[in-house]
């Protein structure tokens, strides 16, 4: 009995294969359990929750043999490259924050955006934008909390996303030493879903000596 793919991500198919065969030639029939308090007869299961699950077959032809084998489910991930995180301060004047995601889709090509839902979370803060033809969503901070302004291609095929939005944040600042210097820093979670696939990450954010920025990301912190 085998299990295939043995590691996959939530919301891929898994297909069990058995061999098994009667030497009367009676009919077998299989029951599967996948693990996850999900029972069948198909031998074809997705999983909605990441972890390890061992899936047990019965084959009977009315006396029952059972055959395990064993599968990882990891968190479905989009294949995002973060390149900045930015909060800073409304200028406008309002009680909030507005943050700045600017990310790379890197396999866009294999990645449908297009008239999907995207939903992002930076520190608790949520905001789900409704993405038209161009992958683009044009709300304004004011109103609406949020927008996706431009959904640039790349050469490589990729696409850039420039994600604003709203929050309000009061983290914990550690200090640590950056070029014989100390540096506030604090983690923030980031978690950035669409079309059923999640990237989600801790993002080590500092101090930013930026009048309008609060706290900022940059990868030359991040090497």
């Amino acid at each position: 009995m085998t299990a295939s793919p043995t590691v996959t991500i939530v919301g891929e198919v898994v297909t069990v294969s058995v061999g098994a065969s009667d030497p009367d030639n009676q009919t077998l029939t299989y029951t599967y359990d996948y693990g996850d308090g999900t029972t069948d007869n198909t031998g074809m299961h997705t999983y909605s929750v990441p972890g390890d699950y061992t899936i047990t077959v019965k084959v009977s032809d009315g006396e029952a043999v059972t055959q395990t084998a064993s599968v990882t489910i990891k968190p479905g991930t989009v294949p995002l490259k973060l390149i900045r995180l930015k909060g800073g301060l409304n200028v406008k004047g309002s009680a909030v924050d507005i943050v700045r995601v600017t990310a790379d889709l890197l396999n866009a090509a294999d990645l449908n955006i297009a008239n999907q839902d995207l939903t992002v979370d930076v520190g608790g803060a949520v905001e789900t934008f409704k993405l038209n033809s161009k992958g683009i969503a044009r709300k304004t901070l004011k109103d609406d909390g949020g927008s996706i302004s431009r959904n640039a291609k790349k050469k490589d095929g990729s696409r850039r996303l420039f994600i604003s939005m709203l929050g309000n944040w009061s983290p914990q600042w550690q200090d640590e030493k950056i070029r014989g210097n100390a540096q506030g820093f604090t983690i923030m979670p980031l978690k950035i879903s669409i079309g059923g696939k999640v990237f989600a990450a801790d993002v080590k954010v500092y101090l930013s000596s930026n009048p309008h920025s609060i706290w900022v990301f940059d990868s030359r912190f991040n090497r």
